[in-house]
């Protein structure tokens, strides 16, 4: 019962921090982002099981995360952590997307993978998760990690959730294998956009 307790605090503990972040990272940009576009939100939620991949597994190199469908051609930086102001952020780079390394690697055989990138930056209209908001079940997102493992996933769910209602399922470290993808969206980067992906090998 100890470590039961423990895990629900931890994953607690993440989600209030994760939430606090981006609520202070919208309202940044809220008050200073001076771009035409605002951060799209999907149109609409859909979770699917099993849907058949539309597209194909394609090896771009090492550190790269694809999706062909909607246009996502992402660097993966180095893995990222809560800071000590309990802020998790990508790296500075619009066109980087970073995964959390508390969760699973990409060679992992369980648990979440969980990839998080920019929507915008200052520099930038548009990041590299801006097309995260347009994807459909059975995209096919291809991943490759630093030694080159190459991965392939099936997008089986798309939501938007205001930020201090992030589920902790997002942190899972343990149960079926999962590729999660976070950013931001909607006036004033309010809300998170979430996707979620399962091996290409489950749907096949």
């Amino acid at each position: 019962m100890a470590a039961k307790y423990f895990s629900s605090r931890v994953k607690r503990w993440l989600v209030a921090m994760l939430a606090g972040l981006v609520v202070i990272s919208g309202l940044w940009w809220f008050a200073t982002n001076s771009f035409k576009d605002v951060p799209p939100i999907p149109a609409s939620a859909f979770a699917v099981e099993d849907p058949p991949p539309n597209g194909e597994v394609i090896d771009r190199g090492p550190n790269t995360l694809h999706i062909d469908s909607v246009g996502i051609h992402a660097k993966l930086g180095d893995p990222v952590s809560f800071s000590s102001n309990h802020v998790l952020l990508p790296s500075g780079d619009a066109d980087t997307a970073n995964i959390w390394a508390q969760g699973a690697p990409l060679d992992s055989d369980s648990g979440t993978t969980l990839v998080i990138g920019h929507i915008q930056t200052w520099t930038s209209p548009k990041g590299v998760f801006w097309g995260l908001s347009d994807v459909k079940a059975g995209d096919v997102v291809s991943a490759t990690d630093a030694d080159g493992n190459n991965s392939g996933w099936v997008i089986t769910g798309l939501y938007n959730v205001a930020k201090d209602q992030l589920s902790s399922d997002v942190f899972s470290q343990e149960g079926p294998r999962r590729l999660i993808l976070v950013t931001c969206g909607g006036p004033g980067q309010a809300e998170n956009v979430v996707a979620t992906a399962v091996p290409i090998q489950a749907v096949e």
